[in-house]
């Protein structure tokens, strides 16, 4: 009978997983979030204005392409779309409403971290597909 009890104990032990702990899964929770259409667009016009008297040094109302830091070019040029070399009000406002309008998979006007985070992913992804490997 003793036999029998320790063995089942060993099993039982044996059989147990590793579970991660309520501590690490608080640890890595990400709230979820659900922003409108209406109030991206809201802080898009507070980005343009903070980043329009940051990064526009001749005050021309543009951003030129030289005035971009080189961690946000690649997004930034991208809405410069008569290629004049400067991101106007309009070209950033209405830039940045398409990639939330690519962004909210369901189009129902709101954008939830899930869509974001699935989206960039895929635009990550792209990314990287369409970048050469070097040759050695």
């Amino acid at each position: 009978m003793r036999r029998l009890m320790i063995t089942t104990c060993l099993l039982l032990v044996a059989g147990c997983e590793s579970k991660p702990s309520n501590d690490e899964y608080a640890a890595n929770f990400v709230p979820p979030t659900l922003l409108k259409r209406a109030e991206y667009e809201t802080a898009l016009e507070a980005r343009w204005t903070r980043l329009d008297r940051n990064l526009d040094r001749n005050l021309d109302g543009g951003i030129e392409q030289s005035e971009v830091p080189v961690k946000y070019a690649k997004r930034l040029n991208a809405l410069d779309t008569d290629h004049d070399g400067k991101i106007s009000h309009r070209e950033f406002i209405s830039g940045s409403l398409a990639r939330f309008d690519r962004e909210d998979a369901n189009h129902d006007g709101l954008l939830t971290n899930v869509e974001s985070s699935a989206a960039r992913k895929a635009e990550d992804a792209a990314n990287a597909a369409q970048t050469p490997t070097p040759v050695k």
